[in-house]
Order: structure tokens, then sequence, then C-alpha cells
């Protein structure tokens, strides 16, 4: 039965649905997790203002107990007879009135000592400097109405605990001020009566004043900036309505969830084992229907690789067969147009570069050099006949038919003959470095590059009035590319004369190459992973740089 390619894919997808018990698995666990999170932030929530209010309540009383203390009569009386004994009894009164207040104590200026009652017992403290700096701190973060505590450690403590702070001036009916009542919360009572009772394993709390640690389990942790963590976490904040501060538990994700790992993982267990038994029919139920499109995928790579003499097999008129019959159609008609486009493209390419490359080919003139050469050695002028030398090789590399590329230092020995002939021409007002590394004199690069930028430089860049006119030619590697620069420090050019350089408006006088050409030839050979690049400025010399792969091969980018 002959079945449509839409049929046989909708076959294919019936039988494959089967593998969306994993997702529904997911899905499940998904919302089922985003309900516990809900239901854990609310419970959260809750007990969290349920410490907020204690925590609250707490610090009113330790507020009211400090009120109380600097409005009492009795007290002020005591204070203005400077009377110790009566002052640590008043004051031990308020102390066992709240049991949440850790201390209570009172600071005499005109003698400047700190009575101070606490489980212990009173403690009778010689103001020192840190204290009164302390006490002073205190009153002033303590002043107006504001209920919220000062939060500091205690000076007057051998284990310098953290305490919640009220303070306040007592008062004398003349306005004289007596004295200053300060009341305690241990941070460490605050901690085991508002947050550990209701902690749990994976749950931490804190109570924060902005990002600072109040109270927390960790001791070092506090009165330092809270590091909040990741997206793995759920974050639970209730503000203190009375004190100001707030209450956070910080949880961790995973442990809310485990439980409901553990059920998705039993439930993917099985849904793996139920699609393993699917799995080899669908195996064998989709290579059947596949054959026909993987032989037609496999015949279109084939073809992205250059093979175009392959066709797809036809096995069955329906879809995937007019498929591949036109697949093959269109091939056999791209195969006939290619063969004649690369020809005409060859032809034109093979044109272009022999027109540029080999501007200069009668061989008759190193010839005849020559023996103008033994001539001149004859008659005793050996100077004579080393320039001829180096004109006959730089005419017989210039004209022979070894190929497009030749190596760096074949091309450098060309150079080197022909700033001979230059110097010579110009009575020696220049001189060149050289400077090749070993591992760039096997390169690779296309005949005559180099020579048109140093013709370039020696007619152009350099004043030939001069004696210390100064090229410099250097060939290196550098990241995986061939880098070849030639710089003079002549006149220098403007944006406006580069540009004319680079668009052929300058030639160059001996092989006709100029650098337009060269550009010309960098395209032709590398596409775009060559380029070449000018950087001048009046006055201060031009550098040429050529940019080009490296290559160790004449035939790698030979057209």
């Amino acid at each position: 039965m002959n079945l449509s390619f839409r049929a046989k894919i909708s076959l294919t997808i019936i039988t494959v649905s089967m593998a969306i018990t994993c997702v529904l698995s997911m899905v499940f666990y998904q919302q089922s997790a985003q309900t516990v999170q809900e239901n854990y932030t609310q419970a959260q929530m809750q007990q969290l203002t349920a410490c907020a209010k204690l925590f609250d309540n707490t610090m009113l009383d330790a507020y009211s107990a400090c009120m109380y203390a600097v409005n009492d009569e009795s007290l002020l009386e005591s204070i203005q007879e400077q009377d110790i004994d009566k002052i640590s009894e008043q004051l031990d009164v308020y102390r066992n009135k709240n049991r949440n207040i850790d201390s209570i104590s009172c600071y005499l200026p005109s003698r400047q000592i700190l009575l101070k009652v606490n489980t212990n017992g009173l403690t009778e403290f010689q103001v020192t400097d840190e204290i009164a700096q302390t006490l002073q701190q205190l009153l002033q973060e303590n002043s107006g109405n504001k209920l919220s505590p000062v939060y500091a450690r205690d000076a007057t403590s051998v284990t310098q605990d953290n305490l919640f702070f009220y303070s306040r001036k007592a008062i004398a009916f003349g306005g004289e001020e007596l004295a200053q009542i300060s009341v305690g919360v241990n941070e460490r009572e605050i901690f085991f009566r508002c947050l550990q009772n209701e902690s749990s394993q994976d749950t931490e709390r804190f109570i924060l004043d902005g990002d600072r640690i109040l109270s927390a389990a960790d001791i070092y942790s506090l009165n330092t900036q809270i590091t909040w963590p990741d997206s793995g976490v759920l974050v639970t904040d209730v503000a203190m309505p009375t004190t100001e501060y707030h209450i956070v538990s910080i949880a961790e994700r995973s442990q809310i969830t485990e439980p409901l790992r553990i059920v998705r993982n039993r439930i993917l267990l099985i849904a793996g084992f139920l699609n393993a038994a699917f799995a080899v029919l669908i195996f064998f139920v989709v290579r059947y229907l596949m054959k026909p499109m993987e032989e037609l995928r496999s015949s279109m790579q084939q073809v992205s690789g250059g093979n175009l003499k392959v066709r797809a097999p036809v096995y069955q008129n329906d879809e995937i067969g007019q498929l591949s019959q036109g697949f093959n159609s269109m091939i056999a008609q791209i195969e006939g147009l290619i063969e004649e486009l690369v020809t005409e493209k060859m032809l034109k390419k093979e044109a272009e570069i022999e027109a540029l490359q080999y501007q200069i080919t009668p061989h008759f003139m190193y010839n005849t050099l020559n023996s103008i050469k033994y001539e001149a050695i004859l008659q005793g002028a050996p100077n004579t006949a080393e320039l001829l030398e180096a004109f006959i090789e730089l005419l017989q590399l210039s004209a022979s038919d070894r190929g497009a590329f030749i190596t760096v230092k074949q091309e450098m020995h060309m150079v080197q003959n022909y700033v001979k002939l230059q110097q010579f021409r110009y009575a020696d007002c220049f001189q060149v470095t050289f400077d090749m590394q070993p591992e760039a004199e096997t390169c690779y690069v296309p005949r005559l590059l180099i020579q048109p930028l140093v013709e370039n430089a020696i007619l152009h860049g350099i004043d030939h009035r001069k004696r210390d006119n100064q090229i410099a030619i250097s060939v290196l590697c550098d990241n995986g590319a061939l880098a070849i620069k030639v710089e003079d420090h002549g006149e220098g050019m403007t944006p406006e004369e580069i540009q004319k350089l680079l668009d052929g408006q300058r030639k160059s006088k001996f092989s006709g190459i100029g650098v337009s050409n060269i550009r010309e030839r960098l395209r032709l050979y590398y596409g775009g992973k060559a380029e070449l690049r000018f950087y001048s400025e009046k006055g201060n010399g031009t550098t040429a740089v050529i940019l080009l792969p490296i290559s160790y091969d004449a035939e790698e980018y030979t057209i």
C-alpha cells in the first residue's frame, strides 16, 4: 500500500507520543514543587510574624523599663543624693520586673562611674574614654521618640556581648542632667527566644537592620553584611512594625522539594521501562519509513561535498519519491551548468593572473646581459659585473615559469638584488635592513609581492637629496599569519595620497606591478584571508603591512 509521506509521519508521531509520559511527570513535579514552596512560604510568614511580634514586645518592655526609670522620682532622688546602694536596689527592681532585660545601668557623670545591674548583681565601673564614647553614641542614636533599639557591643562586658540598648537621660525637675539610664537586652537571649525555637534543620533565620546581621545562629556573622544567596533558595522577609527591623528566613529549595523529587524519579523510572519497550517497535517502524529519506539525505551530503555524479534512489511514487526524482533532475542540470561555469571562470582567472604577474618575459634580455657581465669582468669592472648579476637574477625570477608562488627566502633574495641595483642608481643615498624569522623563510608567497612595496618606498618614500635614508623590511610569523612589513622614514603620505596609491594611480616603474596589483592578486589567491594596509602621517614616514595565511605548500593557494 502506497501511503503518503504525511500519513507515514503521522503514524510515527502517534507511536512516539508515548514519550509524553515523561513530560507529564515533569509538569506534575513542577506544579507540585511550586505548591509546596508556596505553602512553605506561607507557613514561614506566619511563624516569622509571630517571631516579629515577640521581638517587638520584648523591645517594648525594655523601652518601657527605660522610660519608667528616667521618670521615677524615687530613683531621681537617689541619684541626686549619690546614694549608690539605693540606686542599685531600685535598678534591680526594674530588672526583676522584666526578665527579658539582660542589664540596666546608670551612668553618673559627676562621679564618672557606671553602675550596672545584671544577673551577677551590681558592678561599678570607672568610666573610661571607650565607655564614655559608647554611652554618648547610645544616647545620640536613641534620641527622639524612635522605638528601634541601638545594636552595639557591651563595652563593660568581658565577653563583649552584642545587646539591643535603649538609653535616656535622667533629668531633674530643674532641668539638670543627673544621669544616663541604659537598658540592654542580650542578642543571644533574643535568638533563643525568637529564632531558635522556630528554626528547623534546613532553615536559617536572621534579624536584620538593612543588610546588617543583628541576630543569627552563627555568632561570628553578627554585625556583618549578609551575603544574599542565589536563586536556589527561598527567602521569606517580614518587617517588624515597631522596631523597623526585619526578620528573614532562608531555606534551600532542594531540601523542601526532596520528597517530591523521590516521587518524580520513581515515575520517570517506570516511564523509562515502558518507553524502552516501545522504543524497539518505534525503531523498526521509523527505520522502515525513513530509509528513503536517509538515502536522499546521504545523496545531498555527497553533492555538498562536490560529488555531482551521485543520484538518489527512487522506491515509490509518493512525496519522497517525487522529491528524489526532482533532486536527481536538478543535480543533472547543475552538473552541466557548473562544468560550463568552472571552465569559463578558470580561463578568466588564469588570464587575469598571467596578465598581472608576468609583466616582463623577454628572455633574450638576461641572455644579452650575461654577455655584458662577462665582458665587464674581462674589462676589470667587478662592481659592474655584480650589478649585472643582480639584475639578471631579478629578470630570471620575474620571467621564470616555476609557478605563481615562491618561498619567502627566494622573494627576499630577489628584493636584495633589486635593492643593490637601486642603491647603485641613487648613489647609496639609502640603506636597507632585512629582518626575516627562520620559520618564515620556507613560507610560500605570491611572486613579486614584496618588491613593489620596496620600490614604492625608494621612489616615493625617501628624500634622494639626503644620505641617511633608512628602509626596514621584516617578515615574521605572528598568531597564525605571515606578516610582511616595509617601513621607510621619509616624508610620509596623507590619507588622500594613500587612497590614490591603493587605487592604482601610482605604478611601479620596474615591473609595472603597482600596489593595486598586489591587492588584486591577494584577493584572487586568498579571498578575504589576506589584506594590505598602509600606516602613514605626513612627515613621519610610511609603513606598508601585508597579512596573509601561513602556507608551506606551493600549491595550496594556486589557482
